[in-house]
């Protein structure tokens, strides 16, 4: 299992950019907004799992660019990746360094 800080940074909510905290259940990791969660104003109430959100943005990322992944790794993230942000649908934007091709 990937460290869970590897995404520390790149995670925002699409409604009130503030950062993804880490929530756990007994068999996952999710992330969420942590105004969401602190109840301090934001109304995104979607979570994405952890395992769910690795293989979506390798997916995106393979699907999107012309650099194929095998594997998503902390130096892939920050060569590749400024921001990804979860939206109120529960949907990832991923927001890319590079020029997509």
């Amino acid at each position: 299992m990937m460290n869970m800080i590897f995404f520390s940074g790149y995670l925002k909510c699409a409604e009130c950019e503030s950062n993804l905290t880490i929530k756990k259940s007994k068999e996952y990791i999710y992330y969420a907004c942590s105004s969401y969660v602190r109840k301090r104003g934001c109304d995104n109430n979607h979570s994405i799992r952890k395992d769910v959100l690795e293989e979506k943005i390798s997916e995106e990322i393979n699907n999107r660019l012309s650099i194929k992944i095998d594997k998503l790794n902390r130096k892939n993230i920050y060569d590749l990746i400024n921001m990804i942000y979860l939206n109120k649908d529960g949907l990832i934007d991923i927001k890319y360094k590079l020029k997509e091709n």
